[in-house]
Order: C-alpha cells, then sequence, then structure tokens
C-alpha cells in the first residue's frame, strides 16, 4: 500500500507568516523582539516601558488614523457620497498604514499583522 500524497497543508509555510513566526517566536517582546519569560499567560511586553512605548505610540496612530478610516469607509472608499473626500481620506490611511509599517520595521519593532497574530495567540480580543 502506498502511503497517500502529501497535502499543502503539510508543506512548510513559504509565505510571510512563517517568516514572521522564524523571527518573532510567540515569546518575543513586541517593542524589541527580545525573547521573554511570561510572569503570566498573557503577558506580551518584556517590560512595563516597553508596553507604555507601544501603547503610546499606537494611541498616537490611532488618533490620526480613526477618522480617516471612518470617513474612507463612510464613502466606500471614495465610491459614494463625497467621493473626493472619501478617496482622500482612503489614500492618506493608506500611506500613514505604509510609513508606520517602515518606521517600525526600521527601529526594529513587531510589525503590526504579527502583533495582531500575538494578540489572538494570547487570546486578546476575543
Amino acid at each position: 500500500m502506498t502511503a497517500p500524497a502529501p497535502s499543502v497543508l503539510d508543506a512548510p509555510a513559504q509565505t510571510p507568516t512563517g517568516a514572521i513566526a522564524a523571527r518573532a517566536p510567540g515569546n518575543a517582546c513586541p517593542e524589541c523582539l527580545q525573547p521573554i519569560e511570561r510572569a503570566h499567560p498573557r503577558q506580551m511586553f518584556c517590560s512595563p516601558a516597553h508596553k507604555r512605548a507601544w501603547h503610546n505610540r499606537d494611541t498616537v496612530r490611532g488618533a490620526r488614523l480613526a477618522p480617516l478610516a471612518i470617513a474612507s469607509h463612510s464613502t466606500r472608499g471614495g465610491t459614494r457620497g463625497d467621493k473626493d473626500t472619501g478617496r482622500d481620506a482612503r489614500r492618506a490611511a493608506e500611506q500613514l498604514m505604509r510609513q508606520w509599517d517602515a518606521d517600525d520595521r526600521a527601529a526594529g519593532r513587531m510589525r503590526a499583522i504579527e502583533y495582531v497574530a500575538l494578540r489572538n495567540r494570547l487570546g486578546y480580543d476575543q
């Protein structure tokens, strides 16, 4: 009897997710990417200072992004209602997100997709 053909699900990850797992394992601090020993199961940061820095930056970013995202959503990305404002809001939001992603990479911080995956693994937002 022959073994069944391997499934694509059995293949090693060749996607960005595979790279994420290799670079930022589940025990890395999002701010510095250094391994941490968790004092409790849902601890995410290696120090209170790193937690504060991350959340302060997220607060500032959210304050800038939220009105743009809402305007973009309300106009369906500039295809309904005030099309010019919606289109401009969508472009501005996308530009900010690209810039923040580049900033995080340059600073050696965890990328947003990695951070969301970590939060999901630790049971946040559920």
